[in-house]
């Protein structure tokens, strides 16, 4: 079994926190959003500003995997049901490593600039 360098993926905690947290956002901005677009369908009438904003959110959170899993017919037939879910926990999953690893630059970056100020 490989074994990864320390400090390179999250904290368990941190992991399902980011995860739960994560995912949960994406799919309400996703329901909020559709919900929105629904609204105004009969109408036709343009997305408001908070409309386009909450959707470049949505957008966002969801990629990169959960937009290119949707793209996909195969793995949408595949993915039926519950399963659907699982694009959203991996895409949170790889949001919530690619967080920590920015944390970890953050913090040594500020750390290299203390010991160089000294």
């Amino acid at each position: 079994m490989t074994k990864f360098p320390a400090g390179l993926l999250p904290p368990r905690l941190f992991f399902v926190v980011f995860v739960l947290v994560h995912s949960a956002v994406s799919v309400l901005l996703l329901l909020i959003t559709f919900a929105a677009g629904m609204a105004r369908f009969d109408s036709g009438a343009s997305p408001t500003v908070k409309e386009r904003l909450l959707e470049h959110a949505s957008r966002a959170l969801l990629s990169p995997i959960f937009t290119l899993v949707t793209r996909s017919h195969i793995t949408a037939t595949l993915l039926s049901g519950l399963l659907g879910y699982l694009p959203v926990l991996a895409n949170s999953a790889l949001w919530a490593v690619v967080a920590w690893w920015l944390i970890r630059l953050i913090d040594h970056l500020r750390i290299k600039q203390r010991t160089g100020a000294d």
